[in-house]
């Protein structure tokens, strides 16, 4: 008997494929129609495979919701009690299936330990041993890894363009000229995505592949070169937890290499030609200055792919020794504290300007972050708490007191953890004063971020140490700041008497469909951003487009 039968529409193929072969890695056994064969009856057989399967899984995307195969597949399945959704894009789920939680795909990286795929396994071992999930526990681990995708490389699936083989000069040059001939098939891959790049319509997957091509011209000349006898090199976040209090070079260009590849393809795919010139540009170290000139603007003035412009500028400047590469690097901390690459190359460089106590305790708040992706509390604790007394930036402080505050929550130690989200919230209060006038134009805006999303979660431990009272004392204050509250339960909302918006609006790309991870997404997008200077903004609803729609209740 087939664990898996995945549900999908035939034109989302190659998107399916990944997360095929993730379940494979997992040890289910997963049916998703390779094996038909010439003059195969396709319905017989796709209705025994799908009669047979102990669980289906629908890939919802706007191409599936269109399919009458895929909602029929959908609604057998419903009613056989074994229905386990999945969102690749967000989309309006067709009507009879809102009511079942669904898991939000629609950023994750491909990679078979990402934090979406850790729930998703949790919720399949569930159903396959016959027993119910802890809702509660699933949506504590949804909310904590939601703030934290781990930043790997993304996983492209055009199998077109995996042969490309033209150098970053080969791209420059043809950029260069400034009355090419319109592209034709018989010009080469390369050359096609420069100009898709030029018209703006170049996809998430090509933009991937082009970020690969790019990335040797991004480093060259810099201290982000692994050494050829290094040989392979384990995962990031194993480095970061096995050498919890430094970082070493090795490491440091691991993380600003896959920091690039992974939020460049956002610049690459911008509204702005100016910042897909310069996101290009970046690649020639004769044109890298003014283009980081150019995207340090944009960001400056708002520009909706400011967060990622702050990863790329961090990593590529301060590789290349650009003098502004590590304020770049800080400031995307502070639009994205949770994303544990950035922390680390902080390490790094606060350890090469000899500024030795801010390097260990950066470095080890990176390392727990990490411990925390990796589902290792104590350890997580053990490094956070290191980390707080070399910190001396109160809203760095804050932060990492009110992570530890989720430690505890995660533990069930309700008690302990609203006793540190109060001192996180303490400390937050005077962060901007602290920082003075050196301070960024947009750390007031920061704190105000940040204070909302302590408060929320501090809350939570309120209520759950049965202090409910005071949890809705927090709650009615951080809805006074009129921006949607996603970290607190709507049960809890509902008692406390909250009518703030419970979802913000999903960003969008370039063209008005929902923009792609930047990620770590690592790059998500920031859950605590700063401002519109420092975070992607939501843009305008396009016409006639549907409004948002209720989130779906926990699967039985």
């Amino acid at each position: 008997m087939t664990d898996i039968f995945l549900s999908y529409a035939s034109e989302d193929r190659e998107r399916v494929r990944p997360l095929a072969e993730a379940l494979e890695t997992k040890g289910y056994q997963v049916w998703w129609d390779r094996g038909l064969a010439a003059g195969d009856d396709y319905a017989r057989v796709i209705g025994a495979a799908l009669e047979q399967a102990r669980l289906v899984i629908v890939c919802w995307t706007p191409a599936s919701v269109a399919s009458i195969w895929v909602r029929d597949e959908a609604a057998r399945a419903r009613d056989a009690g074994k229905l386990v959704p999945v969102m690749l894009d967000q989309c309006p789920i067709p009507l009879g299936f809102g009511a079942i939680q669904a898991e939000d795909f629609s950023r994750w990286n491909g990679a078979p330990d990402a934090a979406q795929m850790q729930l998703l396994h949790e919720a399949i071992k569930a159903r396959l041993e016959g027993r119910a999930v802890d809702a509660g526990a699933v949506a504590g681990k949804r909310a904590r890894l939601g703030r934290r995708i781990r930043l790997v490389t993304a996983l492209t699936t055009v199998a077109a363009l995996v042969g490309i083989a033209a150098g970053v000069s080969t791209i420059l040059n043809h950029r260069r000229q400034a009355a090419q001939p319109p592209v034709t098939a018989e010009l080469g891959l390369a050359e096609q995505l420069l100009q898709l790049v030029r018209d703006g319509t170049i996809t998430p997957e090509q933009a991937i592949e082009l970020a690969r091509i790019l990335e040797s011209g991004a480093f060259e000349g810099g201290q982000a070169t692994v050494p050829e006898s290094a040989g392979p090199q384990p995962p990031s976040l194993d480095v970061a937890l096995a050498n919890a209090a430094s970082v070493d070079p090795i490491e440091f260009s691991a993380l600003a290499r896959e920091l690039y590849r992974a939020n460049v393809e956002s610049l690459l795919r911008s509204a702005d030609p100016l910042v897909r010139e310069a996101a290009l540009a970046l690649s020639s170290a004769s044109t890298r200055a003014e283009a980081f000139d150019t995207l340090w603007l944009a960001a400056e003035a708002g520009a909706p792919e400011a967060h990622a412009i702050w990863l790329v500028c961090g990593a590529v400047g301060y590789a290349t020794q650009n003098p502004r590469g590590l304020e770049a690097l800080e400031r995307a901390r502070q639009a994205d504290p949770n994303n544990f690459a950035v922390w680390r190359l902080l390490g790094y460089a606060y350890a090469q300007t000899d500024r030795l106590t801010q390097a260990q305790g950066t470095a080890l708040v990176g390392a727990g972050l990490a411990a925390q992706e990796a589902q290792e509390p104590d350890t997580a604790e053990k490094h956070l708490g290191q980390a707080l007394p070399a910190l001396e930036d109160p809203l760095a402080r804050s932060f990492v007191q009110a992570e530890l505050g989720d430690v505890a929550l995660a533990r069930g130690e309700s008690v302990l953890a609203a006793e540190r989200f109060q001192q996180a919230l303490q400390m937050e209060t005077d962060a901007p004063d602290a920082a003075g006038g050196e301070a960024y134009p947009d750390l007031e805006a920061s704190a105000e971020m940040m204070r909302l999303s302590v408060r929320q979660r501090y809350a939570l431990a309120l209520d759950d140490a049965g202090r409910e009272r005071e949890a809705c004392i927090q709650l009615r204050a951080a809805a006074q700041a009129g921006q949607a509250l996603t970290e607190a339960p709507p049960a809890l909302l509902t008692r406390c008497g909250v009518t703030a918006p419970l979802l913000a609006p999903p960003p969008t790309g370039p063209a008005g469909e929902p923009a792609p991870d930047r990620a770590s997404n690592t790059q998500a997008e920031p859950v605590r951003g700063p401002s519109r200077a420092l975070s992607p903004q939501p843009r305008e609803p396009q016409p006639g487009a549907p409004g948002p729609r209720p989130p779906p209740q926990p699967a039985p």
